[in-house]
């Protein structure tokens, strides 16, 4: 069933799609880029918006610290349409006091993009996707950086926090 997705006019399924981000995130080599990339499976970002950053979905990550990756790439699949947020440099938020002139400044920021074919006329909720992915960096963050006494205002992710909007490229 999953390879008659492949076929021309059919569209791909949770699978397939899952099976192709996996591979384009192994490391093809030691000193391959990819080790720097995080791709979440597809039906993640999924389970955080039905049933929130539980601690079920917490065992996915487990074993991986998002702040040490380049890029996090959380693949979403609703109402029969595909798009892609993704996370630049999800580490550097802890950077932001000195970021404009300081020396060792390198140009890098953190960002949350919403890559989405259909633009500006997308079906997907984009302040939902953008709330479900910065609770999961928010409770991520708590897990490695033990800031579990800051209230939900004060974590670096929050939609208070102006240096981290969702950008959405038309």
């Amino acid at each position: 069933m999953d390879l008659a997705t492949l076929k021309p006019q059919q569209c791909l399924n949770d699978a397939v799609l899952d099976f192709w981000f996996k591979w384009l995130g192994t490391p093809r080599s030691p000193d391959d880029g990819t080790s720097h990339v995080h791709i979440c499976s597809t039906y993640f970002l999924s389970g955080v918006l039905n049933d929130g950053y539980n601690s079920r979905l917490q065992k996915w990550l487990k074993n991986v610290n998002i702040f040490e990756k380049k890029l996090v790439v959380f693949p979403v699949h609703l109402g029969h349409h595909w798009s892609v947020v993704a996370v630049l440099n999800p580490g550097l938020i802890k950077k932001t006091t000195a970021r404009w002139g300081h020396e060792n400044y390198t140009g890098a920021v953190t960002a949350m993009i919403h890559l989405d074919s259909l633009g500006s006329g997308t079906m997907h909720n984009r302040q939902k996707l953008a709330s479900a992915v910065r609770d999961v960096l928010n409770k991520e963050w708590d897990k490695y950086y033990n800031n579990n006494d800051l209230d939900k205002f004060s974590r670096p992710f929050t939609h208070r926090h102006k240096s981290f909007q969702l950008h959405c490229p038309t």
